[in-house]
């Protein structure tokens, strides 16, 4: 179990945040923070910027985490790595910035996905996956 802290500004007021980076992609870990900083950058674009900083944050924490994971596990949706590459690449997009080098790690992934091995459920497995790629 690693402690990190995230230090975030919301509207003029600062805060540490101390987060406990456990595996869980974007349905049980922090980047499920960062896809609701994401929508609220959507929603308000008058601070979307400061919204999407915020986003950024939160994401590269949790990837930092996730990099260290068994392929298997790094081929997950939302408990796993590629969900957290489907919001840097939403995050990417709305930021126009290149989704080349998250487009290849999620094309990698596909020999994890394809292994018969490998589970067809929505948040550990095949469907997570292509419901994923949906998205994009």
């Amino acid at each position: 179990m690693e402690i990190n802290q995230i230090a975030i500004t919301l509207n003029g007021t600062s805060l540490v945040l101390s987060t406990i980076l456990l595996p869980g992609g974007c349905y049980t870990g922090i980047g499920g923070i960062a896809f609701s900083f994401l929508r609220v950058a959507l929603a308000f674009k008058d601070k979307q910027k400061d919204y999407l900083i915020q986003a950024n944050k939160f994401l590269e924490s949790q990837m930092k985490h996730a990099k260290t994971a068994r392929p298997e596990k790094f081929a997950r949706y939302l408990t796993g790595t590629s969900g957290l590459l489907v919001i840097q690449a939403m995050l990417n997009h709305v930021d126009g910035k290149s989704n080349a080098e998250t487009f290849k790690t999620l094309e990698h992934l596909v020999e994890t996905v394809v292994k018969s091995e490998f589970e067809n459920e929505i948040l550990n497995g095949r469907s997570g996956f292509l419901a994923g790629i949906l998205i994009l």
